[in-house]
């Protein structure tokens, strides 16, 4: 299929710069989205993404600053809020990202990778029952999320629940693709051991 593209219409530019940035061609993404904001200083989905590019360049200052603007061009942008989450989550300022995936819910309900995130955050904070809770309701919209099925074993292991944990792991591992197998088998070799552990260790993807 052939896409006309218009370099006069920012959704356009929009568009471009997002296919740049899932090809990892951040500084080509950055100039796009840029031209988009140029000619359209409130398009939410520009500032989102590019808030998307300085993430992947490791620039969460940047970040901040732009999924922010997002959502104060579209207040009800879900993907801006959770991603401004897990900008906060990775500075330790917990409450302040549960209160951003809490604010994304209260716009998209059956949103799985903000329950995700929120369940990410009580497992940071150690906050078992509110983490469990909210990855089962992630499981509800993408039941064969590995990610979140791994971290819910990992919240039974903290627990000393090694029997629960083992059963999540050995889920996860029939949806997980083969560079997080070892991950998981590490995991499961915890359980079975029924070695307490005592660090938290989330992969952000």
């Amino acid at each position: 299929m052939i896409r006309i593209i218009n370099h006069k219409e920012p959704e356009d530019l929009n568009d471009l710069g997002l296919d740049y940035l899932h090809s990892g061609d951040f500084k080509t993404a950055k100039d796009y989205l840029q031209k988009a904001l140029a000619l359209s200083p409130q398009l939410p989905q520009a500032w989102n993404n590019l808030g998307l590019v300085y993430y992947y360049q490791q620039n969460e200052k940047e970040a901040e600053k732009c999924y922010r603007k997002a959502i104060e061009c579209q207040l009800s942008y879900s993907g801006a809020w959770t991603n401004l989450g897990r900008i906060l989550e990775s500075q330790n300022r917990y409450e302040e990202a549960k209160h951003a995936h809490q604010t994304a819910l209260k716009y998209e309900p059956m949103y799985a990778g903000a329950w995700q995130n929120l369940g990410n955050v009580y497992l940071l904070q150690r906050d078992w029952t509110e983490a469990v809770k909210a990855f089962q309701q992630s499981l509800i919209y993408e039941p064969e999320n590995y990610e979140v099925i791994s971290n819910l074993g990992t919240t039974y292991l903290f627990q000393q629940q090694y029997e629960k944990a083992l059963e999540y792991y050995q889920k996860a591992r029939m949806f997980a693709p083969p560079d997080f197998l070892p991950i998981l088998d590490n995991f499961i070799s915890r359980a079975l051991d029924r070695t307490p552990v005592e660090e938290i260790s989330i992969k952000v993807v």
